[in-house]
């Protein structure tokens, strides 16, 4: 008789998520912690605020983060290479990818103007200032044209752009060397070996993966705790209507845009 286990890891998380708002709450609501900034009188305790939030809070929920961006270069490396190779018909490649280019492109686009549009009408996070620590700003005076723009898409090193995870020239180049390697290989009839081998490196980020997400809980309520912390209960509405944002643009970009897909 075969056992099920059941995976808890998205009660888990949820959990950590509530524990995260109420702790972070509790702790800037009785003086503990705090960030003292834009007229907030909570400057909370001094080696709280050092070690615990912007500490130990913050060294978690980066290593979580990072272990994730980490993964993401090399796994759209193998997925596209592994897909790519697996069509033998060259054919039946241009036709699919002209496809997914047409889909990709008008799904983005439709994305972008339903979320700036959401963006614009609720205006979620406005008010939420307490919780910046510094001022970052990008600045530019050369406005570069649409074939520049294209320009900059075209792989020049490799290298250069998996360390810098551009993920347009990573794309690009990953189909180029997939089907230059169906090419050499004449489609798998003289040597599968790189396949095989990139077959193995996926399944190992994917396993890897599962490790990083088994500390999710405790980065989710890491991350939460050390923003409400900071900002008190007064982010949690703040919180809730970019949360909610997120959703419904999600919701409407399904229901609207693949539904309208699907159909067609």
């Amino acid at each position: 008789m075969t056992v099920i286990k059941k995976d808890n890891g998205t009660r888990n998380t949820l959990l950590g998520m509530v524990l995260g708002v109420i702790v972070g709450v509790l702790m800037y609501t009785m003086g503990i912690s705090g960030n003292g900034i834009d007229g907030d009188p909570n400057a909370g305790i001094g080696w709280v605020n050092d070690h615990i939030v912007n500490g130990i809070f913050t060294f978690i929920g980066a290593v979580f983060i990072g272990g994730l961006k980490a993964l993401v270069v090399p796994l759209v490396f193998c997925a596209l290479f592994l897909g790519v190779t697996s069509l033998a018909d060259p054919e039946k490649l241009g036709k699919l990818g002209g496809k997914a280019l047409c889909i990709y492109l008008s799904t983005t686009g439709i994305a972008v103007v339903m979320a700036m549009a959401l963006a614009v009408w609720i205006e979620p996070g406005v008010g939420l200032n307490k919780v910046a620590t510094g001022v970052s700003t990008y600045a530019t005076n050369q406005e570069l044209t649409i074939w520049q723009t294209l320009a900059s898409y075209i792989p020049e090193n490799p290298m250069k752009m998996m360390v810098e995870g551009n993920m347009i020239p990573l794309i690009l180049f990953t189909v180029l060397f997939a089907i230059s390697y169906n090419h050499a290989t004449e489609y798998g009839a003289k040597s599968n070996t790189l396949q095989a081998m990139l077959t193995e490196v996926d399944s190992t980020f994917m396993d890897v993966i599962g490790v990083i997400m088994k500390i999710a809980p405790i980065a989710v309520f890491c991350m939460l705790a050390k923003t409400m912390a900071l900002s008190g209960v007064d982010a949690i509405l703040k919180v809730g209507m970019y949360f909610f944002t997120v959703v419904l643009a999600l919701f409407l970009h399904m229901m609207i845009t693949y539904n309208g897909i699907l159909i067609d």
